[in-house]
């Protein structure tokens, strides 16, 4: 059986919500076992040093001197953000890459397009990043679907407080990673390489439940596992 390859990425953005700018893109080559070929992690020139203004705002701003530290010691690699997307390419056609995965797809996916059309000023028509006929699947639909609907992981939430005031379940990154690894003080570093690695494993352990799922990017995700867990919640309650 030929073995399939993918591409897990993680990218961290300035900028509004809206229209997010990409100044960090990491990402893993892997099977679906989770074994890592290939890792790249890029600081991106145009946004990180020509978007001053932008990244004062960005969400984890108070990493950027982490960042000027870690380019300082090789880290990261600083690149173009064309330079950056033909490697990817070029990785993609070698491996035969069967598909790009992220554990939040749609908001990547939007980051990564915008900075292309931000870049190059395209008015007439918008541009995407990837390949209109390639594969994108969200691996945070897939462990909504799999990992984070199991009891287990239900009252693993309960034990540990992993639920908000309005009762639902939380279904970050951060959480399923803690699952997995039965890690309870693991914490997300919150820079693209770090967080596709371990979204990487995340991705294989779905896979490994051999359970049926939707691969694509769905809208709200978060809503799937939120009506089992909180009849499993209130039974708990019922039982003690």
């Amino acid at each position: 059986m030929n073995k399939h390859f993918y591409v897990t990425l993680d990218t961290e953005t300035c900028g509004s919500l809206g229209k997010p700018l990409v100044y960090d893109l990491g990402y893993t080559i892997h099977d679906r076992y989770g074994n890592i070929y290939e890792k790249r992690s890029y600081v991106v020139r145009e946004i990180f040093y020509g978007e001053r203004a932008k990244m004062k705002s960005a969400y984890y701003a108070d990493k950027l001197p982490l960042y000027k530290k870690g380019i300082r010691e090789g880290k990261w690699n600083i690149a173009s953000f064309w330079s950056i997307r033909r490697e990817l390419f070029s990785l993609m056609q070698e491996y035969k890459v069967k598909a790009i995965i992220a554990y939040n797809a749609g908001f990547d996916t939007k980051a990564l397009n915008n900075t292309l059309n931000y870049l190059t000023r395209f008015k007439e028509k918008e541009q995407t990043f990837f390949k209109k006929d390639t594969p994108i699947w969200c691996s945070w639909g897939m462990a909504c679907q799999t990992l984070l609907s199991q009891k287990s992981y239900f009252q693993q939430a309960i034990d540990n407080e992993w639920f908000s005031a309005a009762g639902n379940v939380k279904t970050s990154a951060e959480t399923s990673f803690r699952y997995i690894n039965n890690d309870i003080s693991f914490e997300e570093e919150h820079t693209a390489l770090a967080d596709a690695i371990i979204e990487t494993a995340i991705f294989a352990k779905c896979v490994s439940t051999h359970k049926k799922m939707n691969r694509e990017i769905l809208t709200m995700p978060w809503k799937i596992p939120q009506a089992e867990f909180k009849k499993y919640y209130e039974k708990i309650n019922k039982e003690f």
